[in-house]
């Protein structure tokens, strides 16, 4: 669902880009007061998951393919600030390493992959367990929450694109969230995936979702590590072995604006690996896993920077 440039007008992509900015800099604001020492370093390796996992399309059926986007995962596991902000970085590194999504698309992509996403599937996720770490019904809200980020975010999207567009407003809008409705059926059991994998890789995000935060022990800290870890060879994995046998099929978006005759009329911005290609590597593997591999530490080291900044102020004003 990464809109590329071209797709908005001027006056909703700069809309947009003030929206996500504001909302981007109160999840910020929100997000230093609630890290804690254990968990504050997870906030960048699942911003590194997402960004391998995003890599890995899926068919449905013979017409379009669809990816993790991952706001609702991060939200469930450690809020909608922390999914907020971990989308917007994803953002960056994927725009700035591979021209994935538009420079003047960024406030809009981050609208709609960080701010609806994450915010509408927590607030699923806390009506329908506002409790539970574990069990079915962690499963089903989780599911649940997760499709409902994904039709919250293609329902922004087809209004920003609906605001822009002369073509037929009314069929393309229920084109792109119809479509994404499938997706998001997709994105409830892929979410549920991995969080069934990172029980298993990393209990301390659990343990959390389910207490008050708390700066952790030495004992817990040197656990915590050995999870965080686990998470980017994991990504690793994902992005590069997993993603190299992803279907070429064009993800709900592309198809739906296809549908319609629709498409972006700008040429991409330059990047140094232009849709997730190495140039200069004869083998595909390599010039695909390269930039993957790029990415996950990137985005690991942009929100950990970020997280350090963020948690220093914190403490200047405490």
């Amino acid at each position: 669902m990464h809109l590329p440039d071209g797709m908005l007008s001027p006056a909703v992509a700069g809309a947009m880009i003030a929206a996500a900015g504001a909302a981007v800099a109160i999840a910020s604001s929100r997000l230093r007061h609630i890290l804690t020492t254990e968990m504050a370093p997870f906030i960048g390796v699942l911003g590194a998951f997402i960004f391998a996992a995003q890599n890995v399309k899926i068919p449905f059926g013979p017409w379009f393919a669809g990816h993790l986007d991952g706001g609702a995962l991060i939200a469930i596991l450690l809020g909608p600030s922390a999914g907020i902000v971990t989308i917007f970085a994803v953002l960056v590194v994927q725009l700035l390493l591979a021209a994935d999504g538009g420079v003047l698309a960024l406030g809009a992509n981050t609208w709609n992959l960080g701010v609806a996403d994450a915010v509408a599937a927590f607030a699923v996720y806390r009506l329908l367990a506002p409790r539970a770490a574990a069990g079915f019904r962690f499963y089903a809200a989780a599911a649940l929450a997760a499709f409902a980020g994904v039709v919250a975010a293609s329902f922004c999207c087809a209004a920003q694109i609906a605001l822009s567009m002369p073509a037929d407003r009314g069929v393309l809008f229920g084109t792109i969230v119809g479509v994404h409705a499938v997706i998001g059926a997709g994105e409830a059991a892929l979410t549920v995936l991995c969080l069934r994998a990172l029980r298993r890789l990393a209990p301390a995000l659990f343990r959390e979702s389910a207490a008050a935060a708390r700066v952790a022990g030495a004992a817990s800290l040197r656990s915590a590590r050995r999870e965080w870890i686990s998470i980017l060879l994991l990504s690793l994995l994902v992005g590069t072995v997993v993603a190299y046998f992803a279907s070429s099929l064009p993800d709900g978006l592309e198809w739906s604006l296809s549908r319609h005759g629709a498409g972006a009329s700008e040429t991409p911005a330059s990047a140094p690996f232009p849709g997730y290609s190495t140039p200069g590597i004869d083998s595909e593997f390599l010039a695909r896993a390269i930039p993957i591999a790029i990415g996950v530490a990137a985005v690991t080291l942009l929100v950990a920077a970020c997280v350090r900044l963020l948690r220093r102020r914190a403490q200047e004003k405490g």
